[in-house]
């Protein structure tokens, strides 16, 4: 596992940890429109709760598995999650 930096040609970018050439751990993805998920991997996909921005810099707290959007989230959902230290850096990145 390590930390990874990565530019597609069409402007994806990803900045985070991967694990066999995979998205795994924490990391940012920054489409090219501007949208950004921030959050947990496994094995390539969005995995676990992150944080979606939008184009107008509106933020969504959501849970993800397998790389699919399971819920969107509140704040108040996630006050109880077991791994608070984990939550607040995402709550803090942009």
């Amino acid at each position: 596992m390590g930390w990874w930096k990565k530019i597609w040609r069409n402007l994806f970018v990803y900045l985070g940890y991967y694990k066999f050439d995979k998205k795994h751990g924490f990391g940012k993805y920054t489409w090219n429109d501007g949208r950004k998920y921030i959050g947990f991997w496994e094995t390539g996909k969005q995995n676990g709760y992150g944080k979606y921005i939008l184009h107008d810099k509106s933020m969504k707290i959501g849970f993800w598995v397998e790389g699919k959007r399971i819920k969107w989230c509140s704040l108040d959902d996630v006050k109880n999650l077991k791994s608070k230290d984990e939550f607040q850096i995402i709550l803090k990145e942009n």
